[in-house]
């Protein structure tokens, strides 16, 4: 989900320097609602992850993924694209720019790619190493076809199934006390980047008796024992959201809220690109990466010997457990006091 926000200014900046062109998006499943009904797409094409994953599995599991793979290969390619962005940079993105057989496959230098994508493209930015925030890399990306370096704000196509547990939730925002949503969890792919339930439990406490903020525990499929611990660990009174069927309905409820804290996840930067004021606890990403576009000074890091790094099953995490809940606290004051946006 993060690889498709941050892209979306990107797409923002395709569209109003191409508006007649026909604009196509693949994506997996589990994002394809971010992008649903978005104006500046005409089509959204569904990876097909599930033979993917078996394609890249056991012989026999290949064998029964190969024709749903070609089927899905040959509708690229006979759809006639003359241009294809990869954003991605690594082996899955890779193919699908391929095997569109478009004239113009732009992407990264082998530098910027994961596995061997920079093969596959005929049209490469290269930033020899420089630390460039996501969202910019990906604006610089489409430059290489023309398009000015401008970070325009992206939409998203809110429906009214969208608004409903924001607006329940959240009945106008920046009325009445602020709304400070708390988002304690991420992937299990990436359990490494929570910050420890105590920690969230002592930011809300000290939110509420010093400013009287209203505080709001956000959640997602899976989350809802660590959301009760959390709860548990507060003595101040908190809320949990309801129930937000689709990320764009999480997202609505997000852009409600004048306040957002977590880690380095899809939701919290949902809610950067919506212009959210949002307190990033990096852990053990990049900050130069993924701090909140915009404001560096709201990704609280850590830098130790091992940092930045992607060990999953690191025991220590001291790039997290550095990170005291009264900075955090004194930065959200800050930021509140001032409401500022953006």
């Amino acid at each position: 989900m993060g690889d498709v926000i941050v892209a979306l200014p990107a797409l923002e900046g395709l569209r109003s320097t191409y508006p007649e062109a026909k604009i196509s998006w693949i994506v997996e499943r589990r994002a394809r609602n971010i992008l649903e009904g978005h104006p500046s797409i005409d089509q959204l094409i569904e990876f097909p992850r599930e033979h993917w994953r078996s394609f890249q599995g056991r012989p026999f599991g290949a064998l029964r993924a190969l024709p749903g793979m070609r089927r899905f290969y040959r509708s690229l390619r006979d759809q006639r694209f003359d241009l294809t962005v990869d954003f991605q940079g690594n082996l899955k993105s890779g193919s699908c720019t391929f095997f569109s057989r478009a004239k113009v496959r732009l992407g990264y230098a082998r530098s910027e790619c994961r596995e061997p994508n920079y093969l596959f493209t005929n049209r490469r930015l290269d930033i020899a190493g420089q630390a460039i925030h996501r969202i910019d890399r990906d604006v610089l990306l489409v430059g290489k076809v023309g398009v000015p370096f401008a970070v325009p704000r992206p939409r998203i196509a809110f429906d009214p199934a969208d608004r409903g547990a924001g607006d329940r939730t959240v009945k106008a925002p920046h009325a009445g006390p602020p709304a400070v949503v708390l988002h304690p969890g991420t992937s299990d792919f990436m359990p490494h980047k929570r910050w420890a339930i105590e920690n969230y439990a002592k930011l809300g406490d000290a939110l509420v008796r010093q400013i009287g903020a209203r505080v709001l525990l956000s959640w997602g499929p899976g989350e809802e024992a660590r959301i009760a611990a959390l709860r548990d660990a507060m003595s101040e009174p908190s809320e949990v959201i309801p129930p937000t069927p689709t990320l764009k309905s999480l997202g609505y409820l997000l852009s409600r809220a004048d306040l957002v804290v977590g880690g380095d996840t899809g939701p919290i930067h949902l809610a950067v690109v919506q212009g959210v004021p949002t307190i990033c606890i990096m852990g053990p990403s990049d900050p130069r990466l993924h701090y909140p576009h915009g404001h560096p000074e709201r990704a609280f890091y850590r830098r130790v010997p091992c940092s930045p790094c992607r060990d999953r099953a690191c025991a220590q995490l001291t790039c997290l457990e550095d990170i005291s809940p009264s900075e955090v606290v004194d930065r959200a004051t800050e930021i509140l006091q001032t409401a500022e946006r953006a």
